[in-house]
């Protein structure tokens, strides 16, 4: 497989959260409930990531977040998906030539994207409590920075990143 160039000092992963489950159940149908619930993780593989790779926000944060504890099982990652952030931390390991040092992980407050961080972490070999999950508070991650939708244009952060993909250091 590919391998990083010799001499690569350091690496920034974008990661968007994978597959996961709609953010409400607009059926009120409890099917629906348990269609969704039978895709998501084991509560102790959750749990066990949750202790390898803590968040930074304090259990007050956490508890007056509306957005980072959804009713459960909607607005959550899927196996699925936390298997493909994974999958993605195990490539950059392999492309990297092994575990490499992290030295910062940052995520929204939404659930999906700070569990697709911690399997990222986990398929990177990131060592168990090296470096906590930088969390965004409530609501902290506003849609217009990705959304090419809105006033039919991209963003300013994403404008800066695809720029920054032209450059001939990117490409290389």
């Amino acid at each position: 497989g590919m391998r990083a160039p010799d001499g690569v000092r350091a690496a920034v992963v974008l990661l968007r959260h994978g597959h996961r489950t709609p953010v409400a159940n607009l059926t009120a149908d409890w099917a629906e409930v348990a269609l969704w619930e039978a895709l998501l993780p084991a509560h102790q593989d959750l749990f066990d990531l949750r202790e390898c790779y803590p968040t930074s926000m304090d259990a007050k944060a956490r508890a007056s977040s509306r957005a980072s504890t959804p009713q459960e099982p909607f607005g959550l990652l899927t196996g699925r998906g936390l298997q493909a952030a994974y999958n993605t931390g195990v490539s950059m390991r392999l492309w990297l030539g092994g575990a490499p040092a992290v030295e910062h992980v940052r995520a929204t407050n939404f659930l999906r994207t700070q569990y697709s961080a911690r399997g990222f972490l986990q398929g990177l070999r990131a060592p168990s409590k090296s470096v906590a999950v930088e969390v965004e508070h409530a609501n902290a991650c506003p849609m217009g920075v990705y959304d090419r939708r809105r006033a039919g244009k991209a963003g300013p952060a994403l404008a800066s990143l695809e720029s920054a993909q032209l450059t001939p250091e990117f490409k290389a």
